[in-house]
Formats: structure tokens, C-alpha cells, sequence
């Protein structure tokens, strides 16, 4: 089993939550080979990274020119072309239980974000799986279905937004394949949920601090004590609930 990690620290502000997942990896994923690869942060802030994946036994690589996230995924499931599974970690996530003998039976696999307005990109976005934590158990079979669709300006991975009828719409990272193959992709259930927690926004609240105040709260617990954020997901999935787009 291989997982892949990206950081991304540009400013000290926001080390703790590029940091937060070497608490815990160990814990889900005791034996896995994993790389984490670091997305051009500062060279000081680098160096720490480093320190801290080198003491969980993991490999790194500094990443010298930034590339987006999407290009990321992509780059590291056309690179694992396996019949193994892969896993993608966002940094800002702390494991609870074991996870590494999870068995799935599907195309993907991980936690379903439905759809809801979000406030920060004033958008009305599609559900997705979420790439927090996202599982592919199997690269040749995904990229077959990638490329065996017939649409030519199709891109799975990479988000975009459109306007149509006088409201934004968007297709975040991943949505536009959620959306493709649905009914062969596996939603994480309440005891898969229950073995790790997601902190939202933990490697640039900076950014959307402003727009999402609740998420402002969740990070003040995190930077005092990480355990004080198990069981998150249930308030995230309120948050998803209050913004449900009614249909007219």
C-alpha cells in the first residue's frame, strides 16, 4: 500500500495544520509506505516538515515550483499505474483506529461531501468524495474508466465552476468523476468516519477565516489539544446539512 501526502505551508500561521497528521499516522496506517510531498513552502518551514515525516518513517520530496492539488492526484495515479491500493492524505487530519486493512470493492472510496452552498466560493457545489482522505484500491481500473470516456473537454479531476439560470455552480476537486461513476464509489459509513477526523481548512484558514467563522473555533481546539477534535465530522456534517440547496 502506498499513501501520498501533500503540504502545503506557506506561512508559519498555518504549520500546525500542515503538521497535525504525523500525531496520528502511525496509528492508521502503521505500516505503509508513505510519501509526503511538500508543495513549495519556505525552505525553514520545509526542513521542518521533513523532520517530522523522516520521524515517522516516511519518504519526502520538496516539491520546488507549486503545482495544484488536482495535478497532484493526477500525477500520482498516472505514476502508480497498481493493482494495489493507494491513499491520499490531506496533512490536516488525525487518525483514531487502524485503517490500513480496510477492504473496498469499488472505484473509489472515501468520505461523500454532498451537495451544499458554500459560502466561500458562493457556489452551489455537487457532491464529491472528499480527498482528505481519499482511496483508490485499485489504479488500473480507475484510469481504464478515465479513458474510456468518450467526451473530449471531459477532465474528472479538476474543478470548475459555470453559471447557468442566474446562479454559480461548481464541481469541486474529484466531483466531476463523483458524478460519472457514482453508483461504483463507496461513501465512508459511521464506523469508517468514526476512525479519524478531517480539520477542515488546517493548511489555510487564513484564507477563508473570514467566510467560514464556524471553522475559526475548530482550529483553536486543534492548536490546544488535537484529541479534542475527535468526533468532528458529525458537527461538519451539520454544517453540510444547514446549507442544503432546496430545488425549486
Amino acid at each position: 500500500m502506498i499513501v501520498n501526502i501533500l503540504t502545503f505551508c506557506p506561512f508559519p500561521s498555518s504549520f500546525y495544520g500542515n503538521s497535525l497528521i504525523f500525531k496520528t499516522l502511525r496509528i492508521g496506517f502503521p505500516n505503509a509506505k508513505v510519501f509526503v510531498y511538500d508543495n513549495e513552502s519556505p525552505i525553514r518551514l520545509s526542513k521542518k516538515i521533513e523532520t517530522l515525516a523522516k520521524e515517522n518513517d516516511c519518504y519526502f520530496m520538496r516539491i520546488k515550483k507549486n503545482i495544484s492539488h488536482h495535478s497532484f492526484l493526477n500525477s500520482c495515479i498516472i505514476n502508480n499505474v497498481t493493482n494495489e491500493p493507494i491513499v491520499f492524505l490531506d496533512p490536516d487530519v488525525c487518525f483514531w483506529k487502524n485503517c490500513e486493512n480496510w477492504e473496498f470493492d469499488s472505484l473509489l472510496a472515501g468520505r461523500l461531501i454532498p451537495e451544499f452552498y458554500d459560502n466561500f466560493s458562493k457556489c452551489i457545489t455537487h457532491p464529491r468524495i472528499h480527498t482528505s482522505f481519499l482511496w483508490i484500491p485499485n489504479t488500473n481500473k480507475l484510469l481504464e474508466k478515465i479513458n474510456n470516456i468518450d467526451k473530449f473537454e471531459c477532465q474528472p479531476l479538476t474543478p470548475f465552476m459555470y453559471f447557468i439560470k442566474n446562479k454559480w455552480f461548481r464541481f469541486d476537486t474529484m466531483g466531476v468523476l463523483y458524478s460519472l461513476f457514482e453508483k461504483q464509489i463507496k461513501s465512508f459509513n459511521k464506523k469508517e468516519l468514526n476512525s479519524y477526523d478531517h480539520l477542515f481548512c488546517g493548511t489555510h484558514l487564513d484564507v477563508v477565516k473570514d467566510t467560514l467563522p464556524q471553522v475559526n473555533e475548530w482550529h483553536e481546539q486543534a492548536k490546544e489539544n488535537y484529541k479534542s477534535i475527535k468526533g468532528i465530522w458529525k458537527k461538519q456534517e451539520k454544517y453540510f446539512n444547514n446549507r442544503k440547496v432546496i430545488n425549486e
